[in-house]
């Protein structure tokens, strides 16, 4: 336990024997996906909170926000092929709403919603994680097209690192102090920003075995091409595929 804490506080630190032992050591993906895990936890504790100290929710919510959605697409100018089809979804989610509106769980309302919103938490992390991993996969190519030197496991390592300074938004969490807060939540989430960048940076520096410039340049070139050129084709290829079928 110790250990995790030294760690914690040395890489928030920035510290480079630290951010290169874990990267280059064996156990170092089980350090780092540890950090990450319980820091998952914490930042989504309030979340939980508020959660649980709310009116519970049929399971048919997730439901009806789906069919707003479908509504708001319905009130829109679609061709009149998607629309019938639009149309009939509609109808069914309806149906399946007010199905599920009937529906008693056996162990009773508020002890299902209780169930639902502890099991959506401890998942939270796995969600989180996903996220995290397919952006340290698109960052790793564009290391490697820059001439990065290091391996994937040892890239994966110090990349889960660069979650740890998401532990100051544990405090905006909490519904309550978000409010409170006001501008003071908007900075710390700048921090954090910022904090995360520079470890990522200094964790790319020591496996890739590239200059600060360059670590900087793989991030802003892997955010601009998977956050923007690669959505765009996408959307591009999407509207010719739909003028060509409908």
């Amino acid at each position: 336990m110790t250990q995790f804490f030294s760690d914690f506080w040395n890489i928030l630190k920035l510290d480079g024997k630290v951010l290169k032992k874990i990267g280059d050591d064996q156990t170092g993906l089980w350090t780092s996906l540890r950090l990450f895990l319980v820091i998952s936890l914490l930042i989504t504790f309030g979340g939980l909170v508020t959660s649980l100290s709310s009116e519970p929710q049929g399971i048919g919510t997730g439901i009806d926000s789906l069919e707003v959605r479908v509504n708001q697409l319905l009130a829109r100018r679609l061709p009149p092929s998607l629309e019938n089809y639009v149309t009939n979804l509609s109808y069914k989610l309806q149906s399946i709403s007010n199905a599920m509106e009937q529906y008693s769980p056996p162990l009773g309302r508020e002890a299902s919603y209780t169930l639902r919103v502890i099991g959506k938490w401890l998942s939270a992390p796995l969600t989180l994680l996903g996220g995290w991993m397919a952006a340290a996969l698109a960052v790793f190519l564009v290391a490697k097209v820059l001439r990065g030197q290091g391996e994937l496991r040892n890239h994966v390592n110090v990349f889960l690192l660069g979650f740890t300074p998401q532990i100051l938004l544990v405090v905006t969490s909490f519904a309550f102090l978000h409010s409170i807060l006001g501008w003071i939540g908007s900075f710390l989430a700048f921090v954090v920003i910022l904090w995360s960048l520079a470890v990522l940076i200094a964790g790319m520096r020591h496996v890739h075995q590239i200059t600060v410039g360059r670590s900087i340049a793989v991030l802003v070139v892997a955010f601009l091409v998977f956050a923007f050129l690669l959505p765009a084709i996408s959307i591009l290829l999407t509207s010719v595929v739909i003028l060509i079928v409908f």
